[in-house]
This record gives structure tokens, sequence and C-alpha cells, in this order.
């Protein structure tokens, strides 16, 4: 789920203009109409806090109550946009360990010789760098996931805008609890409270983790 795209169940007569003046004060990345009557409109936020004000805040378009949620599809795919570029990276970390650019080219000596840009970006750095040979950019993406110069604190995509809006909020960190390889034999007060996943949150802190757990048949929550 990408934390900065809420959806709208679209609403007889609401359109680009009563959402604007609706959400007035409030600023949007993007804001795309729904493809089919029963579609949705798909908002970028371009603030965390203004994310989660709308997702409180009960908005009412006429009498009707407007149904606002989180946009989940965003997270489950990478499309590929042309427009952006094919072989462009993004890699986005708050950790020390991959607070220079060269840290970055220590982490991946593959990208020696080709210029990175670096911007400040939500209390992190985002590293934007273009690999046009394929083997090295898909090399380079095989590493998401994997230790980076001491660290799996970090995101990687490609080319998707959606994805770079985004970005900071797939760095999961805080797990609750670690995830058991095999459940206890007895169920008892105790167990519950200590190795239980049914009622905890279970956040992985990169792909690779998320990919162990999903092997080992957990639920996992993304409380993002």
């Amino acid at each position: 789920m990408s934390p900065n795209i809420i959806q709208i169940r679209r609403v007889q007569g609401l359109n680009r203009s009563c959402l604007e003046e609706l959400f007035d004060g409030i600023q949007f990345h993007k804001i795309f109409a729904p493809l089919t009557p029963k579609g949705v409109w798909r908002l970028y936020m371009a603030s965390r806090d203004e994310y989660l004000q709308l997702l409180r805040q009960p908005y009412m378009f006429g009498s009707q109550l407007l149904e606002i949620t989180p946009y989940y599809e965003a997270s489950l795919r990478l499309p590929l946009e042309q427009k952006i570029s094919p072989s462009q990276i993004y890699l986005y970390s708050r950790s020390d360990k991959l607070a220079t650019t060269e840290q970055v080219l220590e982490a991946i000596p593959e990208i020696s010789g080709i210029h990175i840009t670096k911007r400040d970006y939500e209390g992190g750095n985002l590293y934007v760098f273009h690999i046009h040979d394929r083997s090295k950019f898909l090399k380079v993406l095989y590493l998401n996931g994997s230790s980076l110069n001491g660290t799996t604190d970090y995101a990687m995509t490609f080319g998707d805008d959606i994805t770079i809006n985004n970005i900071s909020s797939n760095i999961l960190i805080n797990v609750i609890s670690p995830y058991p390889r095999d459940p206890p034999k007895e169920t008892t007060a105790e167990t519950n409270i200590n190795t239980s996943t049914r009622d905890k949150l279970i956040l992985p802190k990169n792909f690779g983790e998320f990919k162990r757990m999903a092997n080992y048949g957990i639920d996992c929550i993304f409380y993002l």
C-alpha cells in the first residue's frame, strides 16, 4: 500500500472542481478521475499529515458521506512509466550508512562512473541514477532487500511515478514481534501474549524479509 495515495468512491456529480473546493488548502501531486461508473478517484497526496487528515476527518458531498480509503493497489505493482525513463533507479534511505554518495557507491560498485543525483526527502536521502546497461540495471535491482553498506533500512524502485512520490513510506521499521519459525505446541495465555502473530503487527523491514515471512505462511499486516 502506498500511504500517500487515497481513493474516493465515485459519487454522482462529484468532479475535480468539487474536490478542489472540498479539500481547499490541501496540496495534491496528481488527481485521477474514475474510469468506470463504479470506479474511484485517486488523489496523490503531497503531505503525509494531510493524507492522515483526509482519512480521519469525515467529508460530505451534499448529503452523502464520501467513502475515503487508502489506495491499496499502488504497492502491489511497479508499472514502468516510459515518459520518466526505463533506466532510472531510485534509492531512498534514512540510514546514516547511506547518507552520502560515496557510501552508496561503496555499497553498489556497479554504478561507479554513473552520475548520481542526491536530494533531501522527508527526513532522508533520495538518490536517482540512470543505468543504461540492461544487465547492470537488473543486477542493481536484484540487490533490493539485501544489506547495502551494512543496512537494510532503504527502499529501491525504478521508473515509477507512484512510488517516487511515496518511496519514504516503504521503509518499514520497529518490528513489534519476531516471526516464529515454528508455532507453539500448545496454546496458553503466556504464548498468546509472547508469540502469537494473530493479534500483533508484523512489519518486515524490507521486501526480502517480507518474502521470507510469506514463505512461513504468516499473515502480515502493514500498518502504514
